[in-house]
C-alpha cells in the first residue's frame, strides 16, 4: 500500500532528476558545440594548408554555406534515387582508388604537345583541313559567353601548339590562361581511351541516336564536342553561371583540386541574374554576384544566400541538377572533364523549356516519338565506367531494348497498335523503322496481332520496306521480308494483276 511518505519520497527523487538533468544537458550541448567548432576549425585549417581561404566578412553578413554530401563508391541504385528530379541537389561521389598520374599537365605535353590549337567550326564552306578558328576566337569565346571568362591574346604569347600553352600557363605572364571546355578528342586524342564514361550516366538523350560509326570516325565531328577537358593554373576560376539547355551535368575530377559553389534556382534573385535581351532566356545564364568573394555591400541579398560548397580532388564525381548555377576556383593546378546530358529524369523538363524558350538546339525528332521515354538500362547492367566508343553506340536506337510498357502495349492492346497514326501519318511500324529501333520492328512484326505489315503511311504514301530501302537500313529491311514485307510498287503490281480480266 502506497503511503504519503512513499509518495512524497518519490516526488522527491523526480525533482532530484529534473534538477541533474538541467545542469547536465547544458554540459552536453556545449561539448556538442565545441565538437562542432572543433570540426569547423580543422576544416578551416586544412584550408590554410591549401594556401586558400574564403574572403572573412562582417559578422552580420554571410551566406549559409552547405557542404555537399560525399558517397564513397556509391551503387547505381544510390545515385538513381538520389539524383530523382523533385528536390535534387548536388552531390559527390568519391572513388578514393582514381589514379591520377595519366592527367598530369606533363602527361599532356608528353603525349600532345605538337597538337595545333586550330579548330574546325564544321559550319558551311569550312572543310576538315581549314583553319577556320582558333581557341582565341572559339574556345575563349564561349568561355567568355557562359561562365565569365575573358580573352587571351595567344599571339602575344606566341601560342600555336597545345604545348606552348601547357608551357606558357607555367610562367607570370601566361599563368591566367584557361583551356576551358575543350574537346579531348581534337587536343589529345591519345587520352580519349582513358576517359570512360561513369556507370552512373547509361542514358544521354543528348546524342540518341547518332550514328556509331560516324561519331566513333571523328570524334570533333560531333556537335557538342564532347567529352571537353579543363586544363587551368592554381587561382584561377569562372564567374558564376548556368549551363545552357537546361541539362543537367557531371564533371569528374581528373587532377589538383578545384573549389565548387553552386546555388540552386530559389537563389538566382539574390544573385543578381544577368539577362541577355537579345536572348528568350527562361533562365539566367550568367549573374553579376560572386559567391567565392562575396561582395556585400554591392549586392546585398547576398545575405543568407543558400550555397552549396566541395573542394573536388581527383577521382570526385560532381553531380549539378538542371539550371544550377555554379562558380570554380582552382586550389591547384587542375584537370578536369565534364559532360552535359539529358536523362529520363530531366527530359520532360528539357522539352517544356525547349518549348518555351524556341530553343531548337534541345532534343531531335526522337524525343517526340511514341515509344519515348527509353528504359534504363538494369542497375547492374555496367559493372564498371563505360569506354567512350561503347558508350556512344548504347545511345544508338539499333542496340536498345523496347521499353517495357511498350511491350505491354503491343501485349495487351494489338488492335490500337494496329490502328496507331502519329501526327505526320505514320504508323508504329513506320516510326520504329525511321528510327532504326529493330528491336522494336521486331517485336512489332512478330508480337502485334492484326499488324498489316504493308500498310502505307499517310505522310508519303510508302510501306514499312521503302522506308527501310530509302534509309539504307538492310537489316531492317532483311527483318521485314523476312516477315512478307513488301514495297509499295510490288503491292501495286499485285493489285495490277488481281485488276486483270482471266
Amino acid at each position: 500500500m502506497m503511503t504519503t511518505a512513499n509518495i512524497r519520497y518519490i516526488f522527491s527523487c523526480f525533482s532530484l532528476c529534473v534538477t541533474l538533468l538541467s545542469l547536465v544537458l547544458p554540459t552536453c550541448e556545449s561539448r556538442r558545440w565545441e565538437k562542432r567548432q572543433n570540426s569547423f576549425a580543422k576544416f578551416q585549417k586544412q584550408r590554410m594548408k591549401d594556401n586558400f581561404q574564403c574572403p572573412r566578412q562582417p559578422s552580420d553578413k554571410s551566406m549559409l554555406m552547405r557542404q555537399i554530401r560525399r558517397v564513397p563508391n556509391m551503387s547505381v541504385e544510390e545515385f538513381r534515387l538520389f539524383s530523382k528530379n523533385e528536390g535534387a541537389i548536388p552531390f559527390i561521389v568519391e572513388n578514393p582508388n582514381f589514379d591520377d598520374s595519366t592527367w598530369t599537365t606533363e602527361s599532356f605535353l608528353e603525349e600532345c604537345a605538337d597538337i595545333p590549337l586550330l579548330i574546325p567550326n564544321y559550319v558551311e564552306g569550312c572543310e576538315l583541313d581549314d583553319t577556320c578558328h582558333s581557341v582565341k576566337e572559339k574556345l575563349l569565346k564561349a568561355s567568355n559567353k557562359w561562365a565569365g571568362l575573358g580573352h587571351a591574346d595567344l599571339e602575344l604569347h606566341q601560342i600555336e601548339t597545345l604545348g606552348d600553352l601547357l608551357r606558357a600557363q607555367q610562367t607570370q605572364e601566361g599563368k591566367s590562361l584557361y583551356l576551358h571546355d575543350a574537346p579531348l578528342s581534337h587536343y589529345c586524342p591519345p587520352k580519349i581511351d582513358s576517359l570512360k564514361i561513369p556507370k552512373y550516366f547509361p542514358r544521354n538523350y543528348d546524342i540518341i541516336n547518332w550514328n556509331p560509326d560516324e561519331a566513333n570516325s571523328t570524334w570533333v565531328e560531333m556537335e557538342f564536342q564532347w567529352p571537353s577537358i579543363f586544363i587551368s593554373q592554381k587561382g584561377t576560376g569562372s564567374g558564376l553561371h548556368c549551363d545552357s539547355r537546361m541539362t543537367r551535368f557531371y564533371t569528374k575530377m581528373l587532377h589538383g583540386r578545384k573549389l565548387w559553389r553552386l546555388i540552386g534556382p530559389s537563389e538566382y534573385w539574390r544573385m543578381a541574374p544577368n539577362y541577355d535581351p537579345t536572348l528568350t532566356e527562361t533562365y539566367p545564364h550568367k549573374f553579376h554576384a560572386d559567391v567565392i568573394a562575396p561582395d556585400f555591400q554591392q549586392y546585398p541579398d547576398l545575405d543568407g544566400a543558400l550555397v552549396y560548397e566541395a573542394v573536388l580532388k581527383p577521382g570526385d564525381i560532381l553531380f549539378a541538377p538542371s539550371a544550377w548555377g555554379h562558380q570554380v576556383v582552382n586550389v591547384e593546378n587542375a584537370v578536369m572533364t565534364s559532360l552535359n546530358y539529358y536523362d529520363n529524369e530531366s527530359m520532360e523538363e528539357a522539352k517544356n523549356y525547349a518549348e518555351e524558350a524556341g530553343d531548337g538546339s534541345v532534343g531531335n525528332d526522337a524525343w517526340e516519338a511514341f515509344f519515348m521515354p527509353l528504359d534504363d538500362p538494369d542497375a547492374d547492367y555496367y559493372q564498371e565506367d563505360i569506354p567512350l566508343d561503347e558508350y556512344v553506340r548504347s545511345q544508338h536506337l539499333e542496340n536498345i531494348s523496347v521499353p517495357k510498357r511498350i511491350q505491354r502495349w503491343i501485349d495487351q492492346s494489338p488492335d490500337l497498335v494496329a490502328g496507331f497514326r502519329d501526327e505526320d501519318g505514320e504508323t508504329a511500324l513506320h516510326i520504329a523503322v525511321r528510327f532504326d529501333f529493330y528491336q522494336l520492328v521486331e517485336y512489332l512484326v512478330t508480337k502485334c496481332e492484326g499488324l498489316d505489315i504493308n500498310q502505307v503511311d499517310d505522310k508519303h504514301g510508302i510501306t514499312p520496306l521503302d522506308l527501310a530501302r530509302i534509309e539504307g537500313n538492310d537489316r531492317i529491311a532483311d527483318l521485314l521480308e523476312q516477315h512478307g514485307g513488301i514495297t509499295k510498287q510490288s503491292s501495286d503490281n499485285d493489285d495490277d494483276d488481281d485488276d486483270e480480266d482471266p
